[in-house]
C-alpha cells in the first residue's frame, strides 16, 4: 500500500517546496522510482531510457537540467561518466537512485560525483529530502554529517549492531529499516531465504536476523534450518509474520 508523503509527519512542507520546480528528467531502465514517488512529492517529470539519453546527450547537453539516474550498478553509471561530468560542468543538478546494493556502493557513487544518492529501501521522508537536495543542487561531502545527523548530533543511538532483514515485501522492508535506523542500528536487506543464507555465509558478522516466514524461493523455516546446520547456533534469528 502506497503512503502519500502528506501522511508522514513533518514532510508536508517538502511537497509544497518541490512543486514549483521545473521538469525533472528520470533516466531509467528498471524504474527504481515508480510514478507514485514523483506524484506524491509534487514532482513534474518525464522518463527516458539510458539509450535515448545517450543519443540526446551525444549531440548536445543543455545547461542547468535536473536529472535523476537509476544506478543498478557502478559499472553502468561509470559508463556514463563522460556525460555526467559534462552535465555537472554545465550546471545541471543530478541525483542517483540505487536498488538493494552491497555495502559501499552509495559511498562510492557519492565520492565519484558528490551528488545525492537514494538507496532502497527508503521512507517517504527520505524520498522527499532526496528530491529537495537534488532540486537545490546540494553537493554531498563523503564523511561529513548529513543534515539529519547534524540535527540529531546530541542524540546518542539506543543500540549498536548490524542486522539482516529477510523480507520480500518492500513496504515491510522500509518500515523495519526505519525502525532500526532510528535505534542506531545498521542493516542489510535481502528478499528471500536463499539470499539470506548466502548473505550470512559471505558476511557472518550479523548480530541479529529478522526472518520473514513466507517468502518465494526459500521460506524462513528452511533458511533457519540451513543456517543452524552450518553452525550458526548462536546467531539470533527472530521470525517475522503478518497477523492473520
Amino acid at each position: 500500500m502506497a503512503v502519500d508523503i502528506d501522511e508522514v509527519e513533518g514532510a508536508r512542507y517538502i511537497k509544497d517546496e518541490l512543486s514549483h520546480y521545473p521538469n525533472v528528467i528520470y533516466v531509467t531502465g528498471q524504474y527504481f522510482l515508480p510514478a507514485v514517488d514523483f506524484e506524491s512529492c509534487g514532482i513534474n517529470y518525464q522518463t527516458m531510457s539510458f539509450e535515448a539519453f545517450e543519443r540526446v546527450a551525444a549531440n548536445d547537453v543543455e545547461a542547468e537540467q535536473i536529472i535523476i539516474f537509476d544506478a543498478p550498478s557502478i559499472d553502468l553509471i561509470s559508463s556514463q561518466s563522460a556525460v555526467i561530468n559534462r552535465l555537472l560542468q554545465s550546471g545541471s543538478r543530478l541525483g542517483l537512485v540505487t536498488d538493494m546494493q552491497p555495502g559501499g556502493v552509495n559511498s562510492a557513487l557519492k565520492k565519484q560525483w558528490a551528488v545525492p544518492v537514494l538507496a532502497h529501501p527508503f521512507s517517504h521522508c527520505e524520498l522527499g529530502r532526496f528530491f529537495k537536495r537534488v532540486l537545490e543542487g546540494q553537493v554531498v561531502v563523503v564523511g561529513a554529517e548529513s543534515d539529519d545527523s547534524a540535527l540529531n548530533a546530541e542524540s546518542e543511538p539506543q543500540f549498536k549492531g548490524h542486522v539482516l532483514i529477510v523480507e520480500d515485501n518492500r513496504i515491510n522492508q522500509m518500515v523495519v529499516g526505519d525502525m532500526l535506523s532510528d535505534m542506531g542500528l545498521s542493516f542489510d536487506v535481502v528478499a528471500d531465504g536463499e539470499q539470506a543464507v548466502t548473505k550470512v555465509l559471505d558476511k557472518p558478522q550479523y548480530d541479529l536476523v529478522f526472518m520473514d516466514i513466507q517468502m518465494p524461493v526459500m521460506d524462513g523455516y528452511e533458511a533457519t534450518r540451513q543456517l543452524r546446520a552450518k553452525g550458526y547456533d548462536k546467531l539470533v534469528i527472530c521470525g517475522l509474520s503478518e497477523m492473520p
